[in-house]
């Protein structure tokens, strides 16, 4: 749907701070850790002049930087608000938090003007379906063997075909480790369902491709972050004699990356909705993969990301990254249905998500409510 012309004033903005939600277990991967917290510091729910709300995840900067822009009671188009925003902080550089709560303001002027349609946001943004590919994906590497074991199994269980799992433990340095894991978990799984890889950017072409070279027998899907998302020296070197896909794009906040990833021979590309600097942005990665015939998928907030991915093709998938994203949704009150290894959109306008301000407040998560209003 064409939204450029439809006009937006923002009458009052709500910013609510979240004390930090403890995950039921620590996560760890190659190069971080511990993740001990759901990733949800703030909440903002923006307000039209007509009293539609768009809401979006944002962080505790969102109403020192984006709301003194656009709290101002002018009257504007969403493309004239697009270009103010985007280009006034462009000073604070395209890649920095900043850029990330832009993306955020994004998607809650998006939410209202789905609301506006009647629509839930995927449709509004031109989905032919309500549902979404989702691959699993768990395995950190600070779990013992037994602890591993029981995380796939219940990936297996729920019904997802792809399965990816984190390896380069402790910045890499046990890697005999890492290759009895991913064997233990190919025979786990079967021949049938498929396993990727996460290294986190831990190591340097020569150091991953030797990696892969002795685990490609398990069949990987593909080999996540190997080397540093900026070293696009070592990734050239490393895309030309790797024996398994690379998959890159987690660490990056603009679309301009991703063009020079697929020159590369990256095989995968995988923006995180909730890391860019825009809705824009994701579209055209999403279209830059379809150009390149390159595998397509995103992880951030999956259940937010759904609405992407239904507006790409069918065999794109979200991340489900359940150690922690379970935590999320579960301080929702609207969010997919996760089943068979899909996520089923919900029918209701805007956001696919809610988040259930009575259990928040009732578990002491809730910190602070701080409203704005227009000049």
């Amino acid at each position: 749907m064409d939204m450029s012309n439809q006009q937006l004033r923002f009458s009052k903005a709500v910013v609510s701070t979240f004390a930090p939600i403890a995950l039921p277990r620590p996560f760890f991967d190659s190069t971080g850790g511990p993740f001990d917290c759901v990733p949800m510091e703030g909440w903002v729910q923006l307000f039209d002049e007509d009293g539609l709300c768009g809401q979006a995840p944002c962080s505790p900067q969102f109403q020192e930087v984006i709301l003194p822009l656009i709290m101002t009671g002018a009257k504007k188009t969403y493309d004239e608000w697009y270009h103010q925003v985007y280009w006034k902080l462009r000073n604070r550089g395209f890649s920095s938090e900043a850029i990330v709560d832009f993306g955020k303001f994004d998607l809650a002027l998006n939410d209202i003007l789905a609301k506006r349609a009647g629509l839930p946001l995927h449709r509004f943004w031109g989905a032919e379906r309500d549902w979404v590919h989702v691959y699993g994906s768990a395995g950190g590497t600070g779990l013992t063997d037994a602890e591993l074991e029981s995380e796939i199994t219940s990936l297996v269980q729920e019904g997802y075909s792809v399965i990816k799992m984190k390896i380069a433990t402790n910045f890499g340095t046990e890697v005999e480790r890492d290759v009895r894991r991913i064997a233990m978990v190919r025979k786990l799984v079967g021949e049938k369902i498929q396993i990727a890889i996460d290294a986190n950017q831990c190591w340097d072409a020569q150091t991953a491709c030797r990696f892969a070279e002795r685990v490609a027998e398990y069949d990987i899907a593909w080999f996540e972050e190997p080397v540093h998302a900026w070293n696009f020296g070592e990734l050239g070197k490393l895309t030309k004699i790797c024996p398994i896909p690379v998959s890159m794009g987690e660490s990056m906040r603009t679309q301009y990356m991703f063009e020079e990833y697929a020159k590369l021979g990256v095989s995968h590309l995988q923006p995180v909705p909730s890391s860019m600097g825009g809705i824009r942005e994701w579209f055209r990665i999403r279209d830059i993969a379809k150009e390149y015939g390159l595998r397509f998928s995103s992880g951030g907030l999956s259940q937010i990301t759904g609405a992407y991915i239904a507006t790409a093709s069918e065999d794109a998938m979200v991340e489900y990254l359940t150690p922690i994203m379970k935590s999320f949704v579960a301080l929702m009150k609207l969010a997919p249905e996760a089943r068979d290894g899909k996520f089923y959109l919900p029918s209701e306008p805007g956001l696919p998500v809610d988040p259930d301000w009575n259990l928040l407040e009732r578990e002491g998560l809730l910190r602070k409510k701080e409203y704005f209003y227009s000049k």
